[in-house]
């Protein structure tokens, strides 16, 4: 097993203009984001996190109208997050690398 250190930062909703506190998983060092998809299924079961299932992909999803945020834009804000903050939580899943 191994952990994965999630990123947790508030980031405003393209539609509407809420804020959402978005999740993202990193490398073990916070160097460099992970896909979504890597601890989806468990990130889905954290009552903190705002990510769903959306056209067979994992996405953070606003709270308030149910917008999928892009990916492409919360990764590179994620690079930006993770310097100044701690992470928020850890989700462990089986290393399948030999």
């Amino acid at each position: 097993m191994r952990e994965i250190p999630i990123i947790r930062f508030p980031y405003s909703c393209y539609q509407c203009g809420d804020t959402i506190n978005v999740t993202w998983p990193f490398n073990r060092d916070i160097t460099s984001p992970q896909p979504l998809s890597l601890v989806g299924d468990k990130l889905r079961q954290k009552e903190y996190a705002p990510v769903q299932v959306v056209n067979g992909t994992y996405a953070n999803v606003c709270r308030s109208c149910g917008t999928p945020q892009g990916d492409f834009y919360l990764r590179t804000e994620a690079m930006h997050e993770a310097y100044t903050r701690e992470p928020y939580d850890t989700i462990e899943i089986e290393d399948f690398s030999e």
